[in-house]
């Protein structure tokens, strides 16, 4: 987070799909399964936004600017219907979309429901659509109409804003053509090991002994999984919630990719939809969503300093500072640990979903939502452990959240766990000077010191979220608990905790019934802590803006949406959240446009090929090019590589597969070059085989003019 905290001070200063629905393997079906069920659609679409000159969401830091692709990005969506649970003669709809996004913003879902209000009235809204982000952290930034999450982006960027928005309408649309009669759910849920550690270990710590003892962990292990299947055992789809952050692509990531839950998610759908299928295209779509990850890292190596010895642990420091204690592993770098991650939750799907018993859940679809204003949420004593009152605060972020974590350190002389303020005069003076906390903010957020009093500044924009959307959802025996930020570990038990209380208080909740974290959904408010981990003042402490009585608020909050879904009582509605859409920050770029050397146009081949390569070489070109966000390439690809089949060519990869990445190099004079990297590997067959890249240029007078260039060909023994 080092170099968002210097942003502030420079701010302040669809037929594809249905057919290869034919061609799916069916699976045998019991004849007791094949009652009537749900009626089940999905879809999978296309969300990668500009892959060039664009800040890279996440880490917030300012020089970690996109510059080519690893692998594209996907919204996954899938719609239930069923009756209520509570009135068989209503029938009721549920939309939950995973996006290889860092999280979703209250920007994103406005538009997202306006747009399928316009085209199916009013089939779908706020109430029963979640959409949450899996939480890659390198993803364009950008599509936020919060000035805080925009800072490393060059403020709002509108036409990533767009490539998401649209992806995921396409996505939902998709699933909304496709829906089958008679569908099937299974379930299964096993414990997923050597995928996750805790990265707030001395905060988790703080957490009463007693509570802690109930669990073999201080990380979820768990893995939950939902089967699909027609009436016929034709297989859908299938989702699963785990809680890993996306951070196995560290910060000096420069490409965009979908992280390790991506990866595990092109995965199945490449074992399912077969070897030689086009990734994002279906019909089989796999999700690999996310849950209350807020202190679990996938750098199972755990942090250590520069010269090999641990951190310091309470504060994650190396001599006294921030800078050199990084969660590191499992692999030699961040593209191995992405794959060893995402693979390793790629296996746990595979072998829940083979043996998900082949009893179908029961078939039932209720939800409830909600907005909170969640600077102004009184508590009721009952939540508190203390039994006092208490009531959230003005949104504001703490020393501790300076320090970053060890998945992405901070900077200068800040530290997780500072509970005492900050001799740094020039980020004292800043914080005054963006709206220094009064006697009130001060006393609501104690043992907080605040640095950036988010919540009341409100210049040039509103910096962060005040109200805030909560929703729960129940398919079956699956009761899925949408929440807008990051819980972490605790903080989740103990939400789930008070759903399952609520429910079984009503006769809601038996054996089968299994209390879901839906993370990063339908908007972001940073993270959830417990009251005793907020007193440690951590990175997830310092960052629970809402003050200590935010884990409390949202358990009480979610109690009674529970209630009233069980009870099939509309939820009011709260207040709305204001339209932000015209007050967004947008820097555009000065003479935007592309040129070539003389003598080399877009597409000329600058380092070609070698003649022969041996399989697991890696096949290396560089070509004249053009900016990579003339074109976004929605549903195609910036690459193929080809291979010789007599006398044509077939593309065998395209950009969404995870052994070739493109690079991006621009120079001050707008010349730029796209480098493409080929690890080839052992069940790549031998043959002929080119390297196509597909760009777009963009003259003095805004002509867009498509190019493709093409390697010299190269056998692969």
């Amino acid at each position: 987070m080092r170099s968002l905290l210097a942003i502030l001070a420079i701010t302040v200063l669809l037929a594809a799909f249905a057919e290869g629905v034919k061609n799916m393997k069916p699976h045998p079906v019991e004849d007791a399964a094949v009652a009537a069920g749900y009626k089940i659609g999905r879809g999978i679409y296309d969300i990668t936004g500009p892959t060039a000159n664009v800040g890279l969401m996440g880490y917030a830091m300012f020089d970690q600017i996109g510059a080519g692709i690893s692998s594209r990005l996907r919204a996954r969506a899938f719609i239930f219907e069923g009756p209520s649970r509570h009135n068989a003669s209503q029938t009721n709809r549920v939309v939950f979309v995973s996006t290889d996004s860092c999280m979703i913003f209250a920007s994103v879902k406005q538009q997202v429901i306006a747009r399928l209000q316009t085209l199916y009235g009013e089939v779908y809204s706020y109430d029963n659509v979640i959409l949450s982000g899996e939480h890659t952290h390198s993803g364009p930034a950008g599509f936020s109409y919060y000035l805080l999450y925009d800072l490393s982006s060059r403020g709002f960027q509108p036409e990533n804003f767009e490539a998401i928005v649209n992806g995921i309408v396409k996505a939902i649309s998709m699933a909304h053509e496709s829906m089958v009669e008679d569908a099937q759910i299974f379930v299964n849920h096993g414990e997923l090991l050597e995928a996750n550690i805790n990265r707030s270990p001395t905060a988790y710590l703080a957490n009463p002994e007693a509570e802690r003892a109930q669990w073999k962990y201080d990380v979820d292990k768990d893995m939950t999984l939902l089967r699909m299947e027609d009436s016929k055992g034709n297989e859908l789809g299938m989702i699963n919630w785990f809680a890993v952050h996306g951070t196995s692509m560290n910060n000096t990531n420069l490409l965009v990719s979908p992280d390790n839950k991506g990866f595990a998610a092109y995965s199945f759908e490449k074992m399912k939809n077969g070897a030689e299928s086009v990734p994002g295209t279906g019909p089989f779509v796999a999700a690999f969503a996310q849950s209350n990850e807020g202190d679990v890292s996938p750098n199972t190596r755990g942090a250590s300093c520069p010269d090999g010895t641990p951190c310091e642990s309470v504060h994650s420091t190396c001599g006294g500072r921030t800078q050199g204690c990084i969660g590191k592993g499992p692999g030699k770098d961040d593209f191995e640990s992405m794959t060893i991650i995402g693979t390793n939750q790629f296996k746990a799907a595979k072998d829940l979903y083979e043996k998900a018993p082949r009893e179908p859940i029961s078939v039932s679809v209720d939800y409830a939502h909600t907005f909170l204003d969640m600077q102004n949420t009184e508590v009721a004593a009952e939540w508190n452990a203390d039994k006092k009152p208490g009531k959230t605060c003005t949104a504001g972020l703490g020393l501790g959240f300076a320090g970053g974590t060890t998945d992405g350190p901070g900077d200068f002389d800040f530290r997780q766990g500072a509970n005492a303020s900050t001799n740094n005069p020039f980020w004292s003076l800043l914080g005054s000077f963006i709206f220094p906390p009064g006697a009130e903010e001060i006393e609501c957020q104690r043992p907080k010191p605040i640095l950036l009093n988010v919540g009341k500044f409100r210049l040039p924009a509103q910096w962060v979220s005040d109200i805030l959307p909560i929703q729960v959802a129940r398919i079956g025996d699956i009761v899925i608990v949408a929440v807008p930020g990051e819980f972490t570990t605790m903080s989740g038990r103990r939400l789930r905790k008070t759903v399952m209380d609520t429910l079984q208080s009503l006769g809601a909740a038996d054996n089968k019934t299994k209390v879901i974290i839906a993370g990063l959904s339908n908007d972001y408010s940073h993270y959830v802590a417990t009251r005793e981990e907020y007193s440690v003042q951590r990175y997830e402490g310092a960052s629970t803006i809402f003050g200590p009585h935010t884990l409390a608020a949202y358990q009480q909050e979610f109690s009674k949406l529970t209630t009233m879904m069980t009870k099939g009582i509309k939820p009011p509605h709260g207040p709305m959240p204001n339209d932000l859409s015209k007050s967004t920050i947008h820097i555009p770029f000065i003479l935007d446009f592309d040129v070539h050397p003389f003598g080399k146009p877009f597409g000329t081949v600058l380092k070609d090929v070698l003649p022969a390569y041996n399989r697991g070489a890696v096949v290396n070109v560089t070509f004249q090019a053009a900016n990579l966000r003339r074109d976004f390439r929605t549903q195609d690809t910036f690459l193929t590589i080809d291979k010789q089949d007599g006398a044509s060519w077939k593309s065998i990869r395209t950009d969404a597969d995870f052994d070739n990445k493109l690079r991006f190099t621009s120079n001050q004079i707008r010349e730029s070059t796209v480098t493409i990297e080929w690890t080839t590997t052992e069940d790549v067959a031998p043959g002929t085989y080119r390297i196509r890249h597909f760009g777009t240029s963009k003259d003095l007078q805004g002509n867009h003019t498509p190019f493709t260039a093409k390697s010299s060909s190269f056998t692969l023994a």
